[in-house]
């Protein structure tokens, strides 16, 4: 006996002494079997069950066994077995010619073999298939386990699906590209498996199953946190077991999203070493020898040319204002900012990291050369297609001038700050993009500016915080050039510090209130890197 009890089997087993008198539909699967003398007893059953009748109800109106065989056909039940000798010696022919009508097979049992005998012989047959698909079943899934647990890859995974299902295997990521296929090829063209599932997307039912003539298409979607990351279709054909496939495709269709999941994770991991190691960078928090050491780890060098490119969202706390949205749907948008940045970067095949600072997305760029025209086409199409994913968000970008080296990250992060402030100020009204060193007159920095000028700058903006440490023991001048120079990141400021962040709350709120200004606000801190700036040149001049 194979995996499955058909009619036919249960026929042929002489030790039943059945007697086959409808022969359609023999290779009927049984499900299980139901005794009864009921005109339709089918309320009471499922698809798949045998009909055990003695014929009382038809025994003396043929047309009430012709209603038994319409109801039972309509269930889509696996055969009618009549026990002769109770009521009538055989079936009447006119069942019989309805039977064959129906594809519902007939059979009679006869006074020496008990229902019991029949209905045990089912049972016991049933059990031993459903042990036998279980051990079938678990043997699969840890096969298919070890796989993954060896990260042989999910096309390995799709190769074994198919030859153990006898089966096509594809999978799609989520816009219908192929991404593994194996076994035969019943459907012709990935597209056009690709198509049909499409076609009947929302019309597939909990079981994922659709028909193709004499296949099965059994479809499982692949979802991660929400959203649809790939689909996993298999082309079965109709004799096989859809019970063993549908538990096999589903425990592969759980191995996919550990994949995906855990491929997410490592992207975080990954994402975040390479955010620490910008932000140490550009608070100059390091030597050359740990940046060399570190940017190599992730396969950088910044021996060719570099500039620092500061991506920031137009009026984000507006938008996030006026819209209300929450601090979920706050952390997707800055969550696929970086993400699309990324991408996109990573598309040019240009070396770079990158970090999310506030509403912005800060990133180090290797161009390899020191053409502005060069940075600006890269910067510019970067934005333009973050643009388009972020919609209705407009991005602007402001990119610091070339450099080349382990060190000043933090003047050039100040540069790109500038550069930003400049693009947002209209400088660059046709790309909304401005390079540090294509601009122009008063929007450079204050080198080159005379000792009044600078002394101005001085004056107004750290003269009070530098006589305040003076008078106090304190330390807000130092605070505030490492905020600034750590792109305003409170962890990374009380890190290099080694305050506490309520500490660093403090100073922050003293130095907006001695010289009043404000923190959040693009102007004031491209001021305060201004003043900073001129303080470091006259105390240079001083020195000369």
């Amino acid at each position: 006996m194979g995996e499955a009890l058909t009619v036919r089997e249960l026929i042929q087993e002489t030790d039943l002494g059945l007697e086959l008198v409808g022969a359609a539909g023999l290779e009927g699967v049984i499900r299980g079997i139901h005794l009864s003398d009921l005109e339709d007893p089918t309320p009471f059953m499922t698809p798949g069950m045998i009909l055990l009748t003695t014929g009382e109800a038809f025994a003396s109106s043929p047309s009430v066994g012709i209603g038994l065989l319409d109801h039972l056909a309509a269930l889509d039940g696996a055969a009618l077995g009549v026990g002769v000798g109770h009521y009538l010696d055989h079936v009447d022919p006119a069942m019989i010619a309805r039977a064959g009508e129906l594809r519902l097979p007939v059979f009679e049992a006869p006074l020496s073999v008990p229902f019991r005998t029949i209905t045990s012989y089912v049972y016991n047959a049933l059990a031993s298939t459903d042990m036998h698909l279980i051990r079938r079943s678990l043997a699969v899934q840890g096969h298919l386990l070890d796989l993954m647990l060896e990260q042989r890859g999910v096309r390995q995974l799709v190769a074994e699906l198919a030859s153990i299902l006898e089966a096509e295997i594809l999978l799609f990521d989520s816009e219908g590209a192929a991404i593994a296929q194996a076994g035969s090829n019943r459907l012709g063209r990935k597209q056009d498996v690709w198509q049909l599932y499409r076609g009947a997307e929302g019309d597939i039912g909990p079981l994922g199953i659709l028909e193709d003539g004499t296949n099965r298409i059994f479809v499982r979607r692949v979802v991660v946190h929400g959203v649809l990351e790939r689909v996993l279709v298999a082309v079965i054909p109709g004799a096989s077991s859809a019970q063993f496939v549908d538990t096999a495709l589903s425990f592969a269709q759980r191995l996919l999203v550990l994949e995906r999941l855990q491929e997410g994770e490592q992207i975080i991991v990954r994402r975040r070493m390479r955010s620490l190691l910008l932000d140490d960078f550009l608070a100059d928090h390091g030597s050359p020898e740990d940046y060399l050491a570190r940017f190599r780890e992730q396969g950088m060098t910044l021996c060719s040319s570099w500039r620092i490119a500061v991506f920031s969202i137009d009026a984000f706390q507006r938008e996030v204002t006026s819209r209300r949205l929450t601090e979920e749907r706050i952390y997707e948008i800055k969550s696929t900012f970086i993400s699309v940045v990324d991408r996109l970067l990573a598309r040019r095949g240009l070396p770079f990291l990158t970090s999310v600072k506030g509403d912005s997305v800060v990133s180090l760029l290797v161009v390899g050369d020191d053409e502005p025209q060069s940075a600006f086409t890269v910067v510019s199409e970067v934005r333009t297609a973050v643009e388009e994913e972020l919609a209705p968000f407009r991005i602007t970008v402001g990119c610091s001038g070339p450099a080349v080296g382990l060190k000043d990250g933090g003047r050039h992060s100040g540069d790109a700050m500038e550069a930003l402030k400049m693009a947002k100020e209209g400088l660059g009204v046709t790309s909304r993009v401005v390079l540090f060193d294509e601009a122009g007159g008063r929007f450079r920095l204050v080198e080159g500016q005379g000792v009044a000028a600078l002394s101005v700058l001085r004056r107004r903006l750290v003269a009070p915080l530098e006589e305040y440490d003076r008078l106090h023991r304190t330390a807000l001048v130092e605070t505030l050039t490492t905020y600034l120079g750590t792109c305003l990141s409170p962890n990374q400021t009380a890190e290099v510090l080694i305050i506490h962040r309520s500490t660093l709350r403090k100073r922050l709120r003293r130095i907006e209130g001695l010289i009043d200004v404000e923190l959040g606000r693009l102007d004031d801190i491209v001021e305060l890197h201004l003043a900073l700036r001129a303080t470091e040149l006259l105390q240079a001049q001083e020195q000369d």
